[in-house]
């Protein structure tokens, strides 16, 4: 049975996220905490202007309307969405659409590592045909449409990727998307955990609590005191289109 609760933002309010107690995590604030989450991790490798933008705009399509709709209905609230609700279970598609919009080829790059932020990054000619589809187009449309504009029309910025010629130009470029993708996960992943799981997120990186959390912490997190990996890891860490796989441990 649907059932309507308060308070007025549950209802009216774009929400990223909503736990089993019906506290809801404002979309708003999950973008603006990863795009940061996300450039300071990148300010390693000189991206931290572009990882900002990424974050800012990784769960951009949460603004459908259909999302929107659903994140409610699967926690049995009254959903009062105005307009068109239906549209594919999509919510990484529009905020790639849009980065490539706005910045052109260095918008594409950036593009791999939001269409993938949550099944892994696609290849180019899958995310060319992704960015096309005439569905995808619709819902980016009607998130547009309900994007808040502060978010939406950004200031952009003048930074670009490193470059260097030849194949050694390439693989440079497909490492430093790489590197994007996994500070883009890893942002997105600490604000998702520190809503859903307040008491463990609470432990600063800085302090290890237990050897057992400490390492848990120095090898998930990017601002961990030291960072514990293997060589196997490592490697798969570096070559790995999948957000678990990515994160730089």
């Amino acid at each position: 049975m649907m059932v309507e609760v308060g308070p007025i933002e549950l209802l009216r309010e774009p929400l990223a996220h909503l736990d089993d107690a019906l506290r809801p995590h404002p979309l708003r604030e999950h973008l603006y905490e990863v795009a940061a989450g996300a450039s300071r991790f990148a300010e390693a490798f000189q991206a931290g202007e572009l990882a900002y933008l990424a974050g800012l705009w990784h769960d951009l399509g949460k603004y459908s309307g259909g999302f929107q709709r659903m994140i409610r209905e699967e926690h049995n609230v009254e959903a009062h969405i105005e307009g068109d609700t239906s549209g594919p279970r999509d919510h990484s598609t529009a905020g790639a659409i849009h980065i490539k919009e706005k910045l052109g080829p260095v918008g594409f790059m950036l593009a791999f590592a939001i269409a993938g932020h949550h099944a892994g990054m696609p290849d180019k000619k899958d995310l060319e045909v992704r960015l096309l589809q005439a569905d995808k187009r619709k819902l980016y449309v009607d998130v547009l449409e309900r994007a808040e504009s502060a978010i939406r029309e950004h200031a952009l910025t003048p930074a670009r990727p490193p470059k260097l010629q030849g194949t050694a130009g390439m693989r440079l470029i497909e490492m430093w998307t790489r590197m994007v993708f996994s500070a883009l996960c890893d942002a997105d992943f600490l604000d998702t955990e520190r809503f859903f799981d307040q008491q463990r997120a609470a432990q600063p990186s800085s302090r290890l609590p237990s050897p057992i959390d400490g390492y848990r912490i120095a090898s998930e997190n990017w601002d961990a005191p030291m960072v514990v990996t293997t060589p196997v890891r490592l490697f798969e860490s570096l070559f790995s289109n999948r957000p678990g796989a990515c994160p730089t441990t």
